[in-house]
């Protein structure tokens, strides 16, 4: 949570699609506007975090369940899903990226590969303060709680959505600790209710600092590389092997050396390798020798590095480009009359 990551804002709707399902559930009346606002406040998510899809289908379980979901509602959660999506599309559409967002990103989005920045070793001592608050929680409600009907069904659903919310993890595309923020509602509401059903006032107020202490505590010592346990070495990017002698410069890198950019700007439209291989590893067509004839002319590189010699197929249609670069290896420095 130190950072506006795409988990963090997706979590944010997330919880007013919570919120709106507590409300289905309570009054079971024909409210249209807070099915479709489910699926609405779904389908933003689900923009941040594609992956986040699933709580669609947990969530049509979930009002099935709970408060007989109808096939009309069913249909209007799912259009209310789709809408948010619709309205990309057709902005895409409109401004000539329709392909672009459609291989990038819906298909990228569509596959079983994934990568793990952390391993579940580290996820599991990461939350072990947490997963210990939570197994308090359930001896405790399971022992002293009296709930009504309905605080019982909300007990169900939260239930329900640590469910979804493992199924999420197991598909994420990257396992890293910002994957655990659909968790947050469900053990929010049983860690605090845990607490307030403990009689005594002096243990109930230590036991909150425990947890809240405990959870910075393995936090920051998680950070600082104090906990052997928990391995935080792919969230971060390594040095690059040009920091050496390069400082400061507008740097355009064919590759995945991220670390160069720690000192260097970056420039062009051309910084992830991964989507702008593709343009580079296809110089015969037009469309992209203007991509990049158009990204240079805006925003010339000082420095261009080309370990595969991509590059020099497209100063062979480009001369006048050429021309502004001198060639050292497989490094171009710009040349000093050209520069601004």
């Amino acid at each position: 949570m130190l950072s506006l990551s795409p988990e963090l804002f997706a979590a944010a709707f997330l919880l007013l699609a919570l919120n709106n399902i507590f409300k289905e559930i309570e009054f079971k009346v024909q409210r249209d506007e807070i099915v479709f606002n489910i699926g609405f406040y779904l389908g933003i998510a689900s923009l941040f975090v594609f992956s986040y899809s699933i709580f669609l289908i947990g969530v049509q379980v979930i009002l099935f369940v709970f408060a007989r979901l109808s096939i009309r509602k069913s249909l209007l959660l799912t259009f209310g899903f789709a809408f948010p999506h619709l309205a990309v599309i057709c902005l895409y559409y409109f401004r000539g990226g329709l392909p672009e967002l459609m291989k990038y990103f819906y298909d990228a989005n569509f596959t079983l590969q994934s990568v793990n920045l952390v391993s579940w070793k580290s996820i599991f001592w990461l939350s072990g303060g947490i997963l210990l608050f939570f197994f308090f929680s359930v001896i405790m409600l399971n022992r002293e709680a009296r709930f009504t009907k309905y605080q019982s069904q909300l007990l169900q659903v939260m239930l329900l959505w640590m469910l979804i919310s493992f199924i999420e993890v197991g598909i994420t595309r990257e396992l890293s600790p910002h994957c655990l923020m659909p968790f947050v509602p469900p053990l929010t509401y049983f860690i605090s209710h845990y607490l307030l059903l403990i009689r005594r006032k002096w243990i109930a107020e230590a036991m909150a600092w425990i947890f809240l202490f405990s959870t910075i505590g393995i936090s920051t010592a998680a950070r600082l590389n104090r906990i052997p346990s928990i391995e935080y070495k792919k969230l971060f990017v390594e040095n690059s092997k040009y920091s050496s002698f390069l400082h400061k410069k507008r740097i355009f890198l064919l590759g995945n050396d991220w670390g160069i950019y720690k000192s260097n700007q970056a420039a062009s439209c051309f910084l992830n390798w991964n989507l702008s291989k593709e343009v580079f590893e296809q110089p015969d067509y037009f469309e992209n020798v203007i991509l990049v004839q158009q990204s240079f002319e805006k925003d010339m590189p000082d420095i261009i590095i080309d370990e595969e010699r991509r590059m020099e197929n497209f100063f062979k249609r480009l001369p006048s480009l050429k021309a502004s670069y001198e060639k050292a290896g497989f490094i171009f420095i710009k040349k000093p009359d050209h520069q601004r």
